[in-house]
């Protein structure tokens, strides 16, 4: 008789055990999924760049589509607000179509100020036969206006042919080149082919 209630106390004993031990391993495992959705929430609030390839965004002014900015592939960093651009393209819109484009090898559009900077082999062109170049520009969306402090070369052909080439280190105009300023430059006109009657 003893040894029955002996051996039915060393059973529940033992359940008793088991079933602690269950408890235990089921709290650890749950204390490890949290610990493990703590960690992933972090990596997600830390990691906030995101890659696009062929990025394209537009600036408006009053509903109306202003600048266009293309690139073939984009990093966008959330926190920051700004993307880091290769090969991109900036179309200037008029009134009704682009009037010129600056394209650059790399570029920082900051969404915040509306800021573009360029940089690389960077060229300007319009309908007007204006053509930059430069190796850094900053167009500031607010303003409507191009900066630069570094070395550039900027011509326009005239009707005649003859080129009105500047050349010169930094410079600050607006977005169409039409009051172009510069800190050091020179200034020279390049006759141009004369148009003739072919015999």
């Amino acid at each position: 008789m003893e040894d029955k209630k002996e051996r039915c106390g060393m059973i529940k004993y033992l359940s008793l055990t088991i079933i602690i031990s269950l408890v235990l391993f089921l709290y650890a495992c749950s204390a490890k999924v949290n610990e493990d959705e703590d960690f992933l929430k972090s990596r997600i609030d830390v990691s906030d760049t995101y890659h696009f390839t062929g990025f394209k965004t537009f600036l408006t002014n009053e509903a109306r589509l202003t600048r266009e900015i293309l690139a073939e592939s984009a990093e966008y960093y959330e926190k920051k607000q700004i993307f880091e651009l290769d090969n991109l393209k900036v179309n200037f819109y008029g009134e009704k179509e682009v009037e010129s484009i600056v394209v650059a090898n790399k570029g920082i559009y900051d969404s915040k100020s509306k800021k573009i900077t360029l940089d690389g082999e960077v060229e300007y062109k319009d309908i007007f036969n204006k053509h930059l170049k430069t190796d850094h520009m900053v167009y500031d969306g607010n303003t409507d206006m191009i900066s630069s402090k570094s070395p550039f070369i900027f011509e326009v052909e005239q009707k005649d042919g003859t080129i009105f080439r500047n050349k010169g280190v930094g410079f600050t105009t607006d977005a169409r080149f039409q009051n172009i300023k510069t800190d050091k430059g020179t200034v020279e006109f390049v006759p141009g082919k004369k148009k003739g009657k072919s015999k």
